[in-house]
This record gives C-alpha cells, structure tokens and sequence, in this order.
C-alpha cells in the first residue's frame, strides 16, 4: 500500500497580520508560476530573475518557494481536481492567469498547511487585482467545493500517473 505522502506538515502559512503582505506573496507565486508554466522559464531562473521575490522578507520567499514547488510537483493532481470541480471542464485553458490562481488555491487547500479561510480570500483577491472581477465567485465556489469534497477526490487519485509528464511514463 503506497502512503500518500502529503505536504500538509512539511511548511505552513507565514504568520503574518498584514493580509496585504500575504497577498504579495501570493501574488509573487503568480508571477513565477506563469513564467514557468507559461513562459517555459526554469523555476531557479525565475526566482533569481524576479524583482518582487528579491524584495519578500526570508520567511515570505521560503513559502513562495513552498507554494511554487507544491504546485508544480503536484500539478497533475490540482489540475484533476479543478477539472472534477468545474461546471464546463476545460474551460479554464483559455485564461492562463485565473487557472493558475486556483492552482496556487488548490495546493495550499490540498497540499499545504495553510489556513482554508485565507487559501480562498487571497485567491479571490488575486482574481480581483488581475481584472476578473465577475470570476470572483467562480473562483470562490470552485475553492470552497475543493474544501468539502478534495480529500475524498485525492484519496482515489493515482498520484504517480497523474504527476508525471505524458512524455516521461511514455519512455518508461
């Protein structure tokens, strides 16, 4: 029986009260996840290239770091769950930035030990301050549907399938 190795323990949520210095941080893990997703950049690359990571204080880059790194290693799985969650699947391909939110939403409900409450709040902040604000409530909705019902959807997920390259299992 394969352990479900989850990344819940292994960091949490900078203990910050500035709501606006959790939503830069967040906001930094955007632009990185775009420019590697996106923009085929490596993550190092990224990170040594990004002016607003440089400025984060330590503990701030360490769970960009976290929020990045959990995202991508387990991309297969959040993009299965928002797939699952989502009233016409698919049709979040067209708008980079807004799958890549509740990407970053996903692994921190999922995957991180980072409060549901602020995973949802900052995610539907970076949803406003990126010009979507009629996506507000999808972007919510979707979270929130995640919250109630991922762990049951993770729990039957194939892990190793789901976040490996198609071209890599093809060669193994």
């Amino acid at each position: 029986m394969t352990a479900l190795i989850n990344d819940h323990d292994l960091f949490s949520e900078p203990d910050t009260t500035d709501s606006g210095d959790m939503l830069a941080a967040r906001s930094c893990a955007l632009e990185l996840l775009d420019k590697v997703l996106n923009q085929k950049q490596p993550l190092d690359t990224s990170l040594e290239k990004s002016d607003s990571f440089a400025a984060m204080p330590a503990r701030d880059k360490a769970f960009i770091r976290m929020m990045v790194g959990t995202t991508l290693r387990r991309l297969g799985q959040i993009d299965a769950l928002i797939e699952k969650c989502e009233e016409r699947p698919g049709s979040l391909a067209r708008n980079m930035v807004l799958q890549n939110i509740l990407r970053l939403g996903v692994a921190q409900i999922m995957f991180m030990n980072v409060p549901d409450h602020a995973s949802v709040d900052t995610s539907v902040r970076m949803t406003e301050a990126a010009g979507m604000e009629r996506q507000k409530g999808f972007v919510n909705g979707l979270l929130r549907t995640i919250i109630r019902t991922g762990r049951d959807m993770v729990s039957l997920q194939d892990p190793a399938r789901l976040n490996t390259p198609e071209w890599l299992l093809k060669l193994w």
